[in-house]
C-alpha cells in the first residue's frame, strides 16, 4: 500500500543514528563489563551529539511516519536492536483514553502531561525507578491539605479580603501564576492582576508570607513549584532507567500537549533525564525557536538547551522528483510523467498526505486529470487557509471517486460511521454497521481506499473533518442512511451507559468511571447528530451534573456541542457561551446570574433531567447558595443550603458533601463576620456548623467550627467534645488551639497549657497557640512567662495586631508603663481601628497622668467600636463602658444594663 512506503527524510534518519550511537556502549563494554571499565573510553567528538531531535512542520507532513520510522529504526536495525529501550508515545492516541487531555490545547494541565508519561513509562518499563515522582505527588497533596487547614482554621486578618474569598485553590492559583513577581513594580503588577484577581503587590506579598508560614521551606517551594519539582523527579526516575540500558523516547502529535506551559514543564524532564536518554519529538510548531505564539510569548528550546543538545528541522514538501518517485513506488508499472507530477504538486501543495492519497487512487486506475481536477471551495466559513482549503479540495474529490459506483454503498455506510463517531470504539462501530466481522471488512476497506486506518479504526483525520462538515447540514445529516447509522449508535450507548451505571446511583460516582464518563460524551455527540433539539435536551441536565462534579469532563461535554455549532440556533449558541464562561474556578459574577436565571426558566419548561428531578434541584440551590456567598448575602446563602438540603436524594455522597461544605463556607463567615479575628456567637452560624457536621461527619473541620460555636455561646463541654472529634480525625494545631481556648475559658489552666503546648508541638511556628499560652500565664500571674509567650507569638507573626494588644496588657500589669505604651502603639500602626489597642493606649496614658493624650484615644476607640457593621456581647458590654468613661453616663450604664440582661439570657 501507498501509505507504507517510506520515502526521502534521509538527513533526519542520519542524524538520529548518529545521536543513538552517541549512546551504545562499545563491545567490550557491553560484552565484558569489568574489563570495559578499565579498557580507554571511546574518543570523545569535538561536538556531542544532539540529544534532543524536533520535527515540526503542518499536519500531512509525513512527522508521523517519520517518527514512526525512528522507532523502527532504533528497535530492529544494527547495531541499535537490543541495545537500546525505546519508548513511543503517540499524544493524538493518548487524547482518546485521557478525559483530561479532553479539555482543550489551552486547558490543558503540566500535571497531566506529566501524569500521562509517568503512567506510560511505568507500563512499558514495570514501573521501576519512579519512587521519587510518586513520593513527590504525595508530598504536594499533603501541602496543599495544610494549606487548606490554614484557610478554614483559626482566620487571618494578613490576608487581603480578595485572597480570603478565594479560598486555598484560588490561592495557590495565584501563587503559582506569579511566582517571583514579588520584585516587580507595583503598577504594572496591579495592571497584571486586575483582570482576575484585583490583589495588589502587598497583597501578593501577604498571601506568599500567609503560605510560607503554614508550610515548611521545603514544603513551599513543592507548593509553589509543583510541576518543576514533580518534572524534575520523573526525570530522576528516567535518568536511572536509562543507566540500565540507553533510552529512546519518541513523541508523536506533539502538539496536542504544546501550549507553554505543558512545553516547559517537560523540559524539565528533559533536562534531569540523563546523558543516556535521547528524545525525539514530532509536532506541528518550531519549539527550537523563541517568539509570539497569539498573545502569549513562547520561549524556545534554544534558550534552555545549548546549540550542540538540540537538533531542530522543519518537514518540508515533497518536489517533482520526489512526488515521481513515490508514484513510480506505488505503481512501478504505471510511472507519471513530470507534467502530471507538476499537476500533483499543484493540487497537493507537496504535502505528503495528500500525495499518498492520490497515488492509491492512481493505481486503482483513476486518471490524474480527474484526481487533480478543481472544484468548487467547501464553505465552511471565512478564514480558511490555502492548506485547508486544498485538503477540503481533495477530500470532496476522494468521495467523488470513490463512491460513485452503486456497488461501493456498503463502503460509503462504513465511511459515514467512521465519520460520525467521536472516537474509535470497535463495538460500537460494529453495532453501527451491523457487522460481525468488523476486522475483516474493514480490511477490506482499506485494500481499495488510502484513506483507512484499520488498527486505529478511523480515517485519516482531515478527512474525517471534511466529512463531519460536508455531513452536518439538514439535507444530509436527516438522510435515512445517516440517521439509521446514528439511531443504532443512540440505542446501544444508551443500553451501555445503563449496564455501566448499574448499581451506581450517585453521578459523581459514575463521572469517575473513566469508560461511563467517556460512553456519556460519546451519547451526547450522538444525540446532536439526531438534531439540535435532542442534542440540547440532553447536555443541559448533564451540563448541571458536570458542573457540579466534575468541570473537565463539562469543558468535554460543551466542546461538543461546540463542534456542531454550524447547525445550532443563535439561543443554543448564546446558552452554550455562557455555559462555558462559569466553568471557571472563579467565574463573573454576573455570569453566574445569567446562567442560574436560564437553567430556572428552562427547569419551568421541563428541560432539565427526568427521574432526577431532586439531584438537580438540589444542585440549582447549592448553586444559587454559593451565589448569594460569593456576594456576600450570607443569610440568603444560608437559606439556599437549607432548602437545597430538603430535596438532596439519598446515596448522593458527592453531593452531600459539596453541600456540607457550603454549610461550613457560611458557618465561618457569621462565626467570623468581615474576617475579623475574634470570632461571635450567631444562630446562624450555630446553624450552619451544625448542618455541616450533620451531612459529613468525617470531615475535621467542620467539628472544628462547631467547637467555635460551643465556646461562645457558652456549652463548654460540648466544644470540647467537638474539638476532641475534630482531633481524632486528625490531630493538628489548629484543633488543640481551639481546645486549649475553651479550657481557658473555663479556668482550667493545667489542662490548657497541656492542649496548646500539643499544638505547638505539632506547628511550632503557629503564632495562635504561643498567644494562647501567654493568655493562660497571664491569667496565673505567670507574667514573665507570659510575656515571653506573646513575644514568641509576635516573632512568628509579626504583622497581626492581637499579641502587641495582650503584650502591652501584660507590661500594664506589671507597670511597665513604657513598653505597654509601645506595645498598644504597634498594634495600631498595625490595625488602625483595633478599639481594645486604642482603649488600652489610653488606659496607659492615664496612669502616666498625660489626661488629655488618654482622652483622646478612648474617643478614638468609640469611634472605632461604633463603626463596626457586627457586634457582639462583649463588643457591646465595651462600648457601653466606652460611654461611660467619655461622659455619657446616663447613656452608658442604659446600654451596660441592657448588654449584661442580653448576656445573661444567652
Amino acid at each position: 500500500m501507498g501509505q507504507d512506503i517510506f520515502l526521502a527524510r534521509s538527513e533526519e534518519q542520519r542524524q538520529f543514528r548518529r545521536s543513538l550511537m552517541a549512546l551504545i556502549p562499545s563491545w567490550p563494554q557491553r560484552n565484558l563489563p569489568t574489563l570495559g571499565k578499565l579498557l580507554p573510553q571511546r574518543d570523545a567528538t569535538p561536538e556531542p551529539e544532539p540529544s534532543v531531535l524536533l520535527f515540526y512542520g503542518p499536519g500531512g507532513m509525513g512527522k508521523t511516519t517519520l517518527t514512526r520510522r525512528l522507532h523502527s529504526l532504533a528497535q530492529s536495525e544494527s547495531p541499535f536492536k537490543g541495545q537500546v529501550n525505546t519508548l513511543f508515545l503517540d499524544w493524538e492516541q493518548e487524547q482518546k483514553l485521557t478525559v483530561d487531555l479532553q479539555v482543550g490545547h489551552a486547558n490543558i494541565s503540566p500535571d497531566t502531561v506529566l501524569r500521562v508519561l509517568h503512567k506510560s513509562l511505568t507500563k512499558a518499563f514495570s514501573g521501576n525507578g519512579f519512587g521519587d515522582y510518586e513520593k513527590a505527588l504525595k508530598e504536594l497533596n499533603r501541602t496543599e491539605e495544610k494549606v487548606t487547614e490554614a484557610m478554614q482554621g483559626q482566620p487571618d486578618t494578613s490576608l487581603p479580603d480578595q485572597v480570603s474569598k478565594l479560598g486555598a485553590k484560588g490561592m495557590a492559583y495565584l501563587i503559582r501564576m506569579y511566582v517571583g513577581m514579588a520584585t516587580v513594580p507595583q503598577e504594572p503588577l496591579e495592571t497584571t492582576l486586575d483582570t482576575t484577581f484585583k490583589v495588589s503587590a502587598e497583597g501578593l506579598y501577604q498571601t506568599r508570607q500567609f503560605v510560607q508560614r503554614a508550610l515548611t521551606p521545603q514544603e513551599y517551594a513543592l507548593y509553589e513549584q509543583p510541576n518543576e519539582r514533580l518534572a524534575e523527579a520523573l526525570g530522576r526516575g528516567i535518568a536511572r532507567l536509562s543507566q540500565r540500558k540507553p533510552l529512546v523516547l519518541l513523541f508523536d502529535t506533539y502538539e496536542i500537549v504544546d501550549r507553554p506551559e505543558c512545553d516547559y514543564t517537560l523540559r524539565r524532564v528533559i533536562q534531569t533525564s540523563g546523558d543516556q536518554t535521547l528524545w525525539a519529538i514530532g509536532g506541528r510548531s518550531n519549539l527550537s525557536d523563541s517568539g509570539q505564539r497569539g498573545k502569549v510569548y513562547f520561549r524556545g528550546y534554544k534558550r534552555d538547551f545549548t546549540e550542540n543538545q538540540i537538533y531542530a528541522k522543519a518537514l518540508s514538501e515533497f518536489g517533482l522528483e520526489l512526488i515521481q518517485q513515490y508514484f513510480a513506488q506505488v505503481t512501478p508499472d504505471q510511472p507519471i510523467s513530470e507534467e502530471q507530477a507538476d499537476a500533483v504538486a499543484r493540487f497537493s501543495l507537496g504535502i505528503p498526505f495528500v500525495i499518498r492519497q492520490a497515488a492509491v487512487m492512481w493505481r486503482e486506475g483513476k486518471p490524474i486529470e480527474d484526481i487533480v481536477a478543481p472544484t468548487p471551495p467547501l464553505a465552511l466559513g471565512s478564514g480558511v487557509s490555502s492548506y485547508d482549503q486544498v485538503i477540503t479540495t481533495t477530500s470532496e474529490r476522494f468521495l467523488v471517486h470513490c463512491f460513485g459506483a452503486p456497488e461501493q454503498e456498503a463502503d460509503l455506510e462504513a465511511i459515514y460511521a467512521l465519520a460520525l463517531m467521536r472516537r474509535p470504539d470497535a463495538d460500537l462501530l460494529r453495532q453501527m454497521l451491523d457487522e460481525t466481522d468488523l476486522e475483516a471488512r474493514l480490511q477490506r476497506l482499506k485494500e481499495r481506499y488510502g484513506f483507512i486506518w484499520v488498527e486505529q479504526l478511523r480515517l485519516d483525520e482531515k478527512l474525517t473533518q471534511f466529512l463531519r462538515a460536508y455531513l452536518l447540514p439538514d439535507l444530509r445529516r436527516t438522510s435515512q442512511r445517516v440517521q439509521t447509522l446514528n439511531d443504532r449508535a443512540l440505542a446501544w450507548l444508551e443500553l451501555q451507559v445503563e449496564e455501566k451505571g448499574r448499581g451506581i446511583a450517585d453521578t459523581a460516582e459514575k463521572l469517575e468511571e473513566e469508560t461511563l464518563a467517556e460512553t456519556l460524551l460519546d451519547l451526547a455527540h450522538h444525540q446532536f447528530w439526531q438534531g439540535e433539539d435532542a442534542g440540547m435536551r440532553y447536555l443541559v441536565p448533564r451540563f448541571v451534573e458536570g458542573w457540579q462534579y466534575d468541570r473537565d469532563w463539562t469543558r468535554s461535554l460543551l466542546e461538543i456541542a461546540e463542534s456542531f455549532s454550524l447547525c445550532l440556533g443563535k439561543d443554543s449558541q448564546k446558552r452554550l457561551t455562557r455555559f462555558e464562561n462559569v466553568l471557571g474556578y472563579y467565574p463573573d459574577l454576573d455570569d453566574l446570574v445569567a446562567v442560574l436565571a436560564d437553567l430556572e426558566k428552562l427547569k419551568q419548561r421541563g428541560r432539565l433531567g427526568v427521574g432526577n428531578e431532586a439531584e438537580q434541584e438540589t444542585i440549582l440551590w447549592l448553586r444559587k447558595g454559593q451565589l448569594a456567598y460569593r456576594q456576600e448575602r450570607y443569610a440568603d446563602a444560608l437559606e439556599c443550603y437549607l432548602t437545597a438540603e430538603k430535596h438532596l436524594p439519598t446515596d448522593f455522597s458527592q453531593l452531600q458533601k459539596d453541600l456540607a461544605d457550603g454549610f461550613y463556607g457560611v458557618s465561618s463567615r457569621f462565626i467570623w463576620p468581615d474576617y475579623r479575628e475574634n470570632s461571635i456567637y450567631s444562630i446562624e452560624g450555630e446553624k450552619a456548623a451544625e448542618k455541616a457536621v450533620e451531612l459529613d461527619p468525617s470531615n475535621g473541620s467542620y467539628h472544628y467550627n462547631l467547637g467555635v460555636v460551643r465556646d461562645d455561646s457558652g456549652r463548654y463541654d460540648e466544644a470540647i467534645a467537638a474539638y476532641k472529634k475534630a482531633i481524632e480525625i486528625e490531630p493538628r494545631a489548629t484543633r488543640y488551639n481551639g481546645l486549649g481556648i475553651v479550657y481557658s475559658d473555663q479556668g482550667r489552666y493545667e489542662e490548657a497549657i497541656a492542649s496548646y503546648q500539643t499544638a505547638i508541638d505539632l506547628d511550632p511556628e503557629y503564632a495562635y497557640a504561643h498567644h494562647g499560652l501567654g493568655i493562660v500565664y497571664r491569667e496565673q500571674g505567670r507574667y514573665e512567662e507570659a510575656i515571653a509567650a506573646y513575644q514568641a507569638a509576635i516573632d512568628l507573626d509579626p504583622k497581626v495586631a492581637y499579641p502587641h494588644n495582650s503584650l502591652g496588657i501584660a507590661y500594664l500589669q506589671t507597670q511597665q508603663l513604657e513598653q505597654a505604651t509601645t506595645s498598644f502603639r504597634k498594634a495600631i500602626e498595625i490595625e488602625s481601628a483595633n478599639y481594645m489597642a486604642l482603649f488600652n493606649l489610653g488606659l496607659a496614658l492615664r496612669l502616666q497622668k498625660k489626661l488629655h493624650e488618654a482622652q483622646q484615644q478612648w474617643e478614638l476607640s468609640f469611634q472605632a467600636i461604633s463603626g463596626q457593621s457586627v457586634y457582639d456581647q462583649r463588643d457591646q458590654i465595651n462600648r457601653a463602658l466606652l460611654e461611660i468613661i467619655l461622659g455619657s453616663r446616663e447613656a452608658g450604664f442604659r446600654n451596660l444594663n441592657q448588654a449584661i440582661r442580653r448576656s445573661q439570657q444567652s
